[in-house]
């Protein structure tokens, strides 16, 4: 554990798993949680949320030990999730960033609006052409300290402030120009915050993306696992739904009327662990559909 950790709290979360398998079967999903008998309780007492102090605020995450049982049964590959492969996105891919096959894959280069998506792209140009230290005119925040916002509860605000800091046109300009430089095929980029349906990319492209910050920017993939953040006394906490999952290394979720639901995760799976990605545009169940992708692999 890092020498700046602070806190080590232990929480139990049988009732939140029992409300979180309510809703699932209210939804008719059989996407789920790990077996449900009387380990769950077992092994939701392990998990834990491990508080850090850093320079800026409180940042909340939780961790799972290696030998806790959901980790080895999520490691191992023992986690029940739907086996069904009827998905509603209009376009996906299920990628191993390890070996670099594609495991699943449709319409994966076919462009379609991203919605929020979009602001990973944001939070890597900010990182890159602005200083970090510098001041969001009109904010208590600083560059850096706006990723937090942007990428935790996709604020909008946050990703104009962030292009309208450098200059709207100049950082467009440099979001389709960094898009292109890391090898995307399709992607296009209108505006900062995926408002905009003309923001459009394949499921391949997200993937490409995605897998640039998993090895480039882990600031950027770190902010995206915290469940909370607290900088000058302002809270964001994080709804993404796989933040539990100790194999879970970071995503983003998003939502406009033209884009329908989007999303992308990363997740280690296997013994020895391999890195996965996964990317669905267009899906009328979201995290259904990435649960039936991540049940492919072997």
């Amino acid at each position: 554990m890092p020498n700046d950790t602070h806190n080590f709290i232990k929480l139990v979360f049988g009732g939140l798993v029992l409300i979180g398998l309510g809703t699932t079967l209210a939804r008719g999903s059989t996407a789920a949680l790990p077996v449900v008998s009387d380990q769950v309780g077992q092994w939701f007492a392990h998990l834990a949320v491990m508080a850090r102090q850093t320079r800026q605020g409180t940042e909340v995450h939780y961790q799972l030990s290696a030998d806790d049982p959901l980790w080895v049964a999520a490691t191992s590959r023992n986690l029940q999730i739907s086996t069904e492969t009827n998905l509603t996105a209009s376009a996906y891919e299920l990628k191993n960033l390890t070996t670099g096959q594609v495991v699943a894959a449709l319409a994966a280069d076919k462009p379609l609006p991203i919605a929020s998506l979009s602001k990973l792209v944001t939070a890597a140009v900010a990182r890159r052409v602005l200083d970090q230290d510098q001041k969001i005119p009109g904010s208590a925040l600083t560059v850096g300290e706006t990723l937090y916002p942007l990428l935790m509860v996709s604020s909008n605000e946050a990703a104009n402030q962030l292009a309208l800091a450098y200059g709207w046109s100049s950082f467009i300009q440099a979001m389709n120009a960094w898009a292109a430089a890391i090898g995307t095929k399709h992607a296009f980029f209108a505006d900062p915050s995926g408002l905009s349906a003309q923001n459009q990319a394949s499921a391949d492209d997200i993937i490409t993306i995605i897998d640039w910050l998993r090895t480039h920017d882990q600031t950027i993939m770190g902010i995206t696992t915290l469940k909370s953040m607290t900088i000058h006394g302002e809270t964001w906490v994080n709804p993404a739904h796989f933040l539990s999952w100790s194999y879970y290394l970071g995503g983003k979720n998003g939502y406009t009327d033209a884009a329908d639901r989007t999303g992308v995760v990363v997740v280690a799976l296997g013994t020895p662990p391999q890195i996965y990605a996964a990317a669905v545009l267009g899906s009328d169940d979201r995290d259904g559909d990435v649960l039936k992708l991540l049940a492919q692999i072997k």
